[in-house]
């Protein structure tokens, strides 16, 4: 989905350079997944961390990481969580 939304508004190859850095960003969180904010008024153990103009909103479960939304940082959380 983020893909389509990235060709639609730019190019395939920017698309494509935008979901490896999400993918690094992502293992990157696996090693340090106390880096993002805690965002407990959203939602319990819910964490938010920023790539680019996107937001990772995760929780962290038996030293897993699981990637709840990837949301356009200019997207109303509250409304889509709540």
């Amino acid at each position: 989905m983020i893909f389509s939304f990235i060709i639609a508004e730019d190019r395939t190859i920017n698309a494509d350079r935008f979901i490896d850095k999400l993918a690094k960003k992502y293992h990157w969180l696996t090693e340090f997944p106390e880096a993002g904010v805690l965002r407990d008024d959203l939602e319990t153990n819910l964490r938010s961390f920023p790539v680019d103009r996107y937001i990772l909103y995760y929780k962290v479960t038996n030293k897993n990481l699981e990637l709840i939304r990837v949301l356009h940082g200019s997207r109303n959380i509250e409304n889509l969580i709540n």
